[in-house]
């Protein structure tokens, strides 16, 4: 009887754990598609506002730009059907049909973008267009 009890709590406990990563890989489907969707649209603010801090102070530096809404313009990173989602608890990863990849960290008003244009070298990690 107790083993069936431990059962029913491992159980529950599996089945609440997968409702928090379900809602996860949402919400970086979310930011990913906010942040393509923007950039085609020429929003520079809207797509800063997806990015971590790290990346915005990166991009402007990269373009020598005082704004990240200015900046993000010059990205080449361009909209691809997403092809997968993975979040691993504070990090996720968003696979796009073109073959590149962008990584996303769990920030606190939510996820961010922390990398763009990424894709897996033979050996070694991935190699970024962009990255804070």
């Amino acid at each position: 009887m107790q083993a069936r009890r431990l059962m029913l709590v491992v159980v529950g406990l599996v089945a609440l754990s997968g409702c928090g990563t379900g809602a996860d890989r949402a919400q970086v489907r979310a930011v990913t598609m906010r942040f393509f969707s923007a950039l085609e649209t020429r929003r520079g603010a809207a797509a800063c506002m997806q990015l971590s801090p790290a990346l915005r102070t990166t991009i402007t530096q990269e373009q020598s730009l005082r704004r990240c809404a200015s900046a993000v313009g010059k990205v080449k990173a361009r909209r691809s059907p997403i092809a997968a989602v993975r979040v691993y608890a504070t990090s996720a990863r968003v696979d796009l049909a073109s073959g590149e990849s962008v990584f996303l960290s769990a920030m606190r008003d939510g996820w961010r973008i922390d990398a763009l244009g990424c894709r897996p070298r033979s050996s070694g990690p991935f190699e970024c267009e962009e990255q804070g």
